[in-house]
């Protein structure tokens, strides 16, 4: 497993870090790449595991045919904390209203509504799948689901909430 995240977003990385130090046996390294093509260098966070049966064992739960699903299981074992994470690695707030979402890219149509599901359990909110695969909440409801996970935002990833 690896993890990795802007060096502007250090502290979130350092936050979901510490999390895992019960299961990550390695450190961490700040990595500094030059990009030829931009002519920029590029900061972040980054930690790899090494491979381990309880990866292994997770892979197989969170992946079918190479592809990452959420299960209805997987689903109902989200707690708030867990889709606060989410929603800051892959959520944004639209600029003009209180609505959010987050994108499922890489996500099946079942996975997003599973998870869409556990969202409106959860933050007692409604939601929608969009026609780009990803989860609204409407502005109706964007402000009760942005209140409900501040307490999980360190400071780098607040300016998705405000």
């Amino acid at each position: 497993m690896n993890l990795a995240h802007s060096e502007k977003q250090g502290d979130y990385f350092i936050m979901k870090y510490e999390a895992l130090i019960p299961i990550v046996d390695n450190g961490y390294k700040l990595i500094h790449q030059y990009d030829k093509r931009t002519k920029k260098t590029y900061s972040y966070y980054k930690f790899q595991t090494k491979t381990s049966n309880f990866f292994t064992k997770w892979r197989e739960i969170v992946y079918e045919n190479n592809k990452k699903v959420i299960t209805k299981k997987i689903a109902n074992m989200l707690n708030e904390e867990g889709i606060a994470i989410k929603f800051f690695d892959d959520g944004y707030r639209e600029k003009h209203c209180e609505a959010v979402d987050i994108s499922m890219d890489n996500y099946d149509l079942q996975s997003t509504v599973n998870l869409k599901e556990r969202i409106e359990e959860l933050f007692q909110v409604k939601a929608t799948v969009t026609t780009q695969m990803g989860i609204r909440i409407p502005s109706k409801y964007g402000r009760k689901f942005k209140d409900s996970i501040i307490k999980y935002a360190s400071p780098s990833v607040l300016y998705k909430l405000i």
